[in-house]
């Protein structure tokens, strides 16, 4: 059967949605009529996390510097989002 992706606005804190954060970009923050912003980690680190638009590598961030960095973005517009794959 074929995988279905579901995106879902996340209602959550802010510290419940970085802890979805994985190897894949799959949690991501998006402004209503803009470009998503992802986040994720390298597989088997979880140290530095990149922020970047989707296919794009961007800065490296340390984990505990995060939840700031998703606060400053919210406070610009930007609303939390996680990406489902139902198989």
């Amino acid at each position: 059967m074929a995988k279905k992706k579901t995106v879902i606005k996340f209602e959550g804190t802010i510290k419940e949605w970085l802890l979805k954060i994985s190897h894949e970009p799959k949690i991501y923050m998006k402004k209503p009529k803009g470009r998503a912003m992802y986040i994720w980690h390298e597989k088997n680190d979880d140290w530095f996390n990149s922020v970047a638009r989707k296919g794009k590598t961007s800065g490296w961030h340390l984990k505990k510097d995060l939840p700031s960095l998703v606060d400053m973005y919210m406070r610009q517009g930007y609303e939390l989002y996680i990406d489902n794959i139902n198989e």
